[in-house]
């Protein structure tokens, strides 16, 4: 059975960021004093060769400038050398006869020259497969044919002016691009080694070190480099190699000019002061060079030793008897990837190798593929300044990449089958960037039956155990290509998919009327902010924008084609609708939004882009993400927040298309989104036909009237079903419930201090948008003193009576407190739909109690028979504004008791905490059932600390609290309660993962705590018990971890999923046994109540069926 769309995770992969979770990755990193540079020796290419002339272009073509000269401009021309008379006409391409050349005639417009095959007409019918010159016969393009170049006219005017262009020596091209490179770098540590004059070997120039110190040295040294010598690649290398191990010189003690230099050595002797010196450290060379080795055999005996131990890999062709003249440089590469060059450190040093030939090199070009390939980097082509230019661009960037991280996933239930999740798991990933625009995607897996992720190729894990994240060399279900995306962001996936011209985008008028992205009604210089810009400016950002490459960065000749990209999806968590289908072939679509501004709808099976919609409030952002010259501090966000859905069911079939596709009566499927950091709208669209989306409505905080109090929009709008006038012929009515959201003065206040905007709460009706009722501190339907705060988290919704109608929700703001509100199920106007109060106080005034709650209550229904139902309320505490704290607040996690489950309260009485110290109880002293326990040493000793107190404490208490044990760690994600078990992830910002060779990304773990004692209720670690070690367990990918996710398996069984980590919960096993089991929720017959019944009591999305 092909089962359907399940479990979508947002995979974060961040560096920066004013506030939030993106500054672990960035340069508030979290002990800087820990951190230590990459290592990185470039190797010059010293040699005669290097003398070789190279043309230099001066004055890059600007296709808006008009080149004077003998060319006809609008001629075009076939060769670079053509006389001016050689041209054709450019109406040979625009015949009717011509084919294909639409991209042709569009980018020798703007880019000036194109590569292509190209055939031109003889006479009659026939076609010759290459262009005469001066024949101005039609051509037609892409019809087979010769490779050819073709030039417009002007270009071959500012071609041939030779004053845009010079002639410099192949090592003044690399002095002056490597020069200009030292200038701009930072966060490395760079060293120079040359080839000896004399061809034999090489030697250390400028030792490695931090490029704020050998930067100007390179430069220097740079400075009185002449060509001279032969091409000892393998034996520098080999030099290369013995300076990063610290051993004793080999070449570099009698090479020429000079000597390896005395403070690359240890006290100025014979070996060398290696650069290795911290665990993790990355070390790398680069290697450049215009030709093949000469000269270069001495080597190679010794390289043959080293590698006499070692199973090569077969698939690099690699030979353990090289021999010849440099034959053994990509055994050597291999090597040094893969040996520890230090035994002073406990993780592994190894040495990867990049290589860049250069200046039409050809018969070397095998050798250095070869050794890239082999030693762990890759192998850069560069003929020119531009060439070099990029290759080392692109060299720097991998070594600089910082690795990935995910957080925020969520569910749906397959929708043909209520009582388990599909199998197709979706995972939006984004990858930093210095600047502002950061690549992202959206991949599509497969979860096993055993829980483990599989892609493409179903027999091998999708999964590196030792990593928690994607093997390198991993297909996603969408990649067709024979090229691995792994972890890689910009390989596979949807983008891959994105053909501009298919696209469909649109935007929204003044009139809240979506129009095609395109259109001069719905964009121009204005909306886009670009007033003082020319309007081609505008144009190409537009473009852009749509997804054509009008800068030609793939180098491919052409600017009207795709250049596959996407923004990052940093926090919208993808969300799926179910249109129809069966369950062997369902009709689905993935929604989720990206910080470029859209709103990105996608074909779950083929992966197809259906549209994507982009506010007008967004558009100048697009031109600074084109630009892209912002440093990542500066980024905008855009559609960043969280995405529901409202699926219309009225038969109750769980789709709204039939059989043959067609609409069924009165159904639809409705979208609705915030902007988290992105701004203070939310935007509903409906999505029931994907060919024509529509608006329906938008909300702009502190502009539409009464939303005042509306802060940036980190809440997911929920919908709901209440009892209200002017609704349904029942009295019922369709609604969104979400909270006020965040006020950036949170940012930057180290104690609780009131919010001015975000502490509200609202209800609006959900086709409309029409707001119904409010509820805050002053001014409101309901008011509440103490809701002085910002809510920036979800509401829990809940319907205790499963009759459809919601009857209160649960809020928690980040001033550390809990309300309830209760509806009025006999309303009759906004007054008195509601009461409600606060119900949890746990932040205290000063800054070691200013704790502050960032998610959604985590509300579940506990049926005691001996004392009486009950509800829990979970949560968690920790600044996600600045998760990388690590000084003043004591964090929590609270399990809440709420005694009223099936009515409101007769007054709403607030919790707090008891003294820390409170574990026991003197003669005749009972709880108190307004005082939440300590409950860290059940959570930490487990039964050894369950006195017949705490026994006591517990039952009739309040509820209960635990503490954690390592310095900062806090909650940032929503806690899940399944089968009497709480479980919750937190992060650590200095955790055993914390890396010493770049951002400290912490540590995660995930707790899985029963309701009632807050002892261990899970076989976490995998050993058969569940005691005390069960607590918690480490999580192996760092960064902060997302939400916990159950899995229903087909077979029964349940997999909680943290990203892409998965662990079995144990008591489903088919030979778990439980003496307990109908206590603990985990009985066959139990768990199948409760997937009908939903003992979670907090709904993950909405399905109205009405029978």
């Amino acid at each position: 059975m092909k089962n359907l769309t399940s479990l979508i995770a947002l995979l974060i992969f961040s560096n920066t960021g004013f506030a939030d979770d993106t500054e672990i990755y960035g340069a508030t990193a979290i002990d800087e004093a820990n951190t230590v540079n990459a290592n990185v020796l470039f190797i010059m290419d010293t040699s005669g060769s290097m003398s070789g002339e190279v043309e230099v272009t001066l004055s890059p073509y600007n296709e808006n400038t008009t080149y004077s000269g003998d060319y006809i401009s609008t001629d075009i021309y076939n060769n670079s050398d053509d006389n001016y008379d050689d041209g054709h006409n450019a109406s040979a391409l625009e015949s009717s006869d011509s084919s294909g050349c639409t991209d042709t005639i569009s980018t020798l417009s703007s880019v000036g020259k194109i590569l292509g095959q190209y055939q031109q007409k003889r006479g009659g019918s026939s076609w010759r497969s290459s262009l005469r010159d001066g024949n101005d016969n039609d051509i037609r393009c892409d019809q087979g044919g010769n490779d050819t170049w073709l030039y417009s006219g002007n270009y071959m005017n500012w071609y041939h002016d030779e004053s845009n262009n010079t002639t410099s020596t192949r090592m003044e091209v690399v002095v002056d691009v490597v020069t200009e490179l030292t200038e701009s770098l930072s966060n490395i540590n760079l060293g120079l080694m040359r080839f000896d004059q004399s061809s034999d070997g090489g030697m250390i120039d400028i030792p490695v070190s931090d490029i704020t110190t050998s930067g100007a040295q390179i430069r220097t040294a740079l400075d009185g480099y002449y060509p001279q010598g032969g091409t000892p690649l393998e034996e520098t290398m080999y030099e290369a190699a013995r300076y990063y191990r610290g051993e004793t010189w080999e070449f570099g003690d009698n090479s020429q000019p000079n000597s390896s230099v005395a403070n690359s050595r240890v006290d100025g002797g014979s070996s060398y002061k290696s650069p290795i010196e911290a665990d993790c450290q990355k070390h790398h060379i680069i290697l450049l060079t215009d030709g093949e080795p000469t000269n270069d055999t001495s080597a190679n005996s010794s390289i043959r030793e080293l590698i006499s131990e070692m199973s090569l890999d077969p698939d690099l062709d690699l030979n353990a008897s090289c021999s010849g003249s440099g034959d053994c440089l990509d055994e050597l590469a291999y090597w040094m990837k893969n040996t520890d060059h230090s035994e002073d450190f406990s993780d592994t040093q190894d040495i990867i190798t990049y290589t860049i030939g250069g200046f039409d090199l050809e018969d070397g070009v095998e050798l250095l593929k070869r050794a890239a390939n082999g030693g762990g980097g890759s192998y850069y082509e560069a003929n020119d300044t531009t060439g070099l230019t990029d290759a080392l661009d692109a060299i720097f960037l991998d070594i600089l990449a910082t690795d990935s991280t995910f957080t925020a996933p969520a569910v749906s239930v397959n929708a043909f089958n209520a009582s388990e999740h599909s199998d197709e798991l979706f995972y939006a990933l984004f990858s930093p960037a210095d600047n502002v625009k950061w690549e992202g995607n959206l991949k599509k897996y497969t979860l096993t039956s055993d829980g483990e992720i599989v892609g493409a190729d179903t027999s091998t894990l999708a999964i590196d155990e030792s990593t928690g994240f994607f093997s390198d060399d991993t297909f996603d279900l969408w990649n067709d290509t024979d090229l691995a995306d792994g972890k890689d962001v910009e390989l596979g996936g949807m983008v891959k998919l994105l053909e501009p011209d298919a696209r469909s985008i649109y935007t929204e008028n003044d009139s809240n009327t979506l129009l095609s992205f395109s259109s001069s009604s719905a964009t121009s210089q204005v909306t886009f902010d670009m007033e003082t810009y020319s309007e081609d400016e505008y144009i190409s950002v537009r473009d852009w924008a749509i997804g054509y490459d009008v800068d030609d960065i793939d180098g491919d000749g052409s600017s009207v084609d795709s250049r596959y990209s996407m923004g990052d999806p940093l926090h919208s968590e993808p969300v799926i609708i179910t249109y129809g289908g069966t369950d062997e072939d369902s009709d689905s679509t993935v929604f989720f939004g990206t910080n470029e501004g859209f709103i990105h709808a996608v074909d779950t099976d083929s992966g197809q882009e259906e549209f994507a919609f982009i506010p007008q409030i967004l558009h100048p952002n697009l031109n600074t993400y084109y630009e892209n010259t912002a440093a990542a501090a500066e980024k905008p966000y855009g559609m960043d927040g969280l995405i529901s859905s409202w699926l219309y069911d009225e038969n109750g079939n769980n789709v709204i298309l039939d059989s043959s596709g067609a609409l069924e009566t009165n159904e639809h499927a409705y979208l609705y989104s915030g902007m988290r950091r992105g701004g203070n709208n939310y935007y509903a669209l409906d999505v029931t036909n994907r060919s024509s989306p529509s608006m329906l409505f938008k909300i702009e905080g502190g502009v539409t009237s009464g939303f005042d109090k509306l802060g940036q929009t980190w809440s997911r709008m929920t919908i709901a079903k209440v009892k209200f006038p002017n609704g349904n012929s029942d009295g019922s009515r369709f609604v969104l419930f979400f909270t006020g959201g965040y006020d950036t003065n949170q940012d930057s206040n180290s104690i609780t201090e009131a919010d001015s905007i975000g502490n509200a709460i609202y209800m609006v009706d959900a086709s409309t948008g029409e707001l119904l009722w409010t509820a805050s501190n002053t001014g409101a339907d309901l008011n509440i003193t103490t809701m002085t705060n910002s809510i920036p988290a979800s509401l829990s919704v809940i319907d205790i009576t499963g009759d459809g109608l919601i009857d209160y929700l649960f809020a928690a703001d980040t001033g550390g407190r809990v309300f309830r509100i209760d509806i009025n199920p006999s309303t009759s106007s906004a007054s008195d739909f509601a009461t409600g109060g606060e119900i949890a106080s746990l932040a205290g005034s000063d800054e070691v109690n200013n704790r502050r709650f960032y998610n959604k209550p985590n509300v579940a229904l506990v049926k005691d028979k001996e004392y009486g139902d009950y509800l829990t309320i979970a949560i968690g505490s920790g600044y996600r504004a600045h998760p990388i704290q690590t000084t003043a607040v004591e964090n929590r996690f609270y399990m809440i008791k709420d005694f009223n489950p099936y009515s409101a309260p007769s007054s709403y009485s607030s919790v707090s905490e008891a003294s820390s110290t409170k574990t026991t109880l003197s003669e005749g002293e009972s709880a108190d059932s307004t005082k939440l326990y300590n409950a860290t040493s059940l959570m930490n000793e487990g039964e050894d600390a369950l006195t017949s107190d705490m026994q006591v404490l517990l039952t009739n208490g309040g509820g209960w609290y635990v503490t954690f044990g390592t310095t900062g760690e806090k909650v940032l994600a929503e806690s899940t309660t399944f089968s009497s078990a709480i479980i919750f992830t937190t992060f650590s910002p200095s955790g055993s993962t914390v890396s010493t060779c770049g951002a400290d990304t912490g540590q995660s773990r995930i707790y899985a705590l029963s309701q009632k004692w807050a002892m261990a209720a899970i076989d976490l670690n995998g050993d058969g018990e569940t005691d005390e070690n069960d607590s918690f367990v480490e999580l192996a990918h760092s960064g902060i971890a997302p939400r916990p996710v159950i899995i229903y398996q087909p077979d029964g069984g349940k997999t909680i999923a943290i990203g892409t980590e998965t662990i079995e919960d144990d008591r489903f096993e088919q030979d778990a046994s439980s003496e307990d089991c109908e206590a603990a929720g985990t009985c066959e017959g139990e768990v199948s109540k409760c997937e009908l019944s939903n003992c979670n009591v907090t709904p993950v999305y909405w399905r109205q069926n009405d029978d």
